[in-house]
């Protein structure tokens, strides 16, 4: 009940700034606007997170506010185009499905994300906050940030839908299923398993160590092809998505790896069979 407070005051202050900028039509000052009031709202986030002793505030946080983005500027804007209400439409299908899977994983206010629990046992007291705050709560908006501006420059443009839209809708829909099986067939490994030693090499998790990064990645690059429907001379604007990339594949599995290692065994062979990301038929051990 506590969290549910939180979000709500987080929802009601992130539209309320919103609402209270000033209605300017240049591009910069909008994305600049919305990046404050993300910020904003992380700051509070992160103060809920000190005040109950539980990081993990932030984790819905970041699945959400990609969406509310998009909601805001389409009522604020008056943009209810058909492409853009496409994009609004799949774009929560990802974030509603993450942030239920969140919600399922979530026993009580208490329960923490390991890693965040690490981090705090592992460095003293001043180096936790600074890993707490800038780590755990603002790196993560900026990132996600970064790779939400392709569908805000569609939803600026507002276009009709074309090619583009339907590639990248096509995407971002079969990234979110990626990953709902994916974490599906986890919860379920974890639910009927009685080895310790164990590694899940069962449905996707045969074919990728990590096929629920591996749809995440798919959704930050089809929210960028979903922009070239609107403006393809912001190819650039990729490098938010490459960002998001280089956050799962250079910290989190790496991260999530090196613990897998020192619980199982098996990992070690695991690792030696089975693609990393892409889904490919196992190698056989040599």
């Amino acid at each position: 009940m506590q969290r549910l407070k939180a979000y709500i005051i987080i929802a009601l202050a992130w539209f309320l700034f919103v609402n209270l900028t000033e209605k300017n039509t240049e591009t910069l000052n909008i994305i600049l606007a919305l990046f404050i009031a993300d910020a904003v709202a992380t700051v509070v986030i992160w103060a809920f997170g000190l005040i109950f002793k539980n990081s993990s505030f932030y984790d819905p946080y970041w699945s959400l506010i990609p969406w509310l983005i998009i909601f805001a500027l389409l009522i604020k804007l008056d943009k209810w185009g058909l492409n853009n209400i496409l994009f609004f439409a799949v774009l929560g299908v990802w974030s509603w499905r993450l942030t239920i899977n969140w919600a399922y994983t979530c026993e009580s206010i208490k329960t923490q994300d390991w890693r965040y629990t690490m981090y705090k046992q592992q460095n003293n007291t001043f180096m936790w906050h600074i890993i707490n705050f800038f780590g755990i709560n603002m790196m993560p908006t900026i990132l996600v940030f970064a790779a939400l501006i392709p569908g805000i420059i569609t939803v600026l443009i507002n276009t009709a839908p074309n090619v583009f839209s339907l590639i990248g809708t096509a995407i971002i829909l079969l990234g979110t299923l990626l990953e709902f099986f994916a974490d599906m067939q986890m919860h379920f490994f974890r639910k009927n398993n009685t080895d310790r030693d164990r590694v899940n090499d069962s449905g996707l998790w045969k074919y990728s160590r990590h096929p629920n990064y591996f749809g995440e990645i798919s959704v930050w690059f089809g929210v960028f092809i979903f922009m070239l429907s609107a403006d393809i001379s912001k190819w650039y604007l990729v490098i938010g998505a490459v960002l998001m990339f280089c956050l799962f594949n250079f910290v989190s599995i790496p991260l999530m790896e090196k613990r897998q290692k020192s619980k199982r065994q098996a990992y070690e062979e695991y690792q030696q069979t089975t693609s990393k990301l892409l889904l490919l038929p196992p190698k056989k051990q040599s």
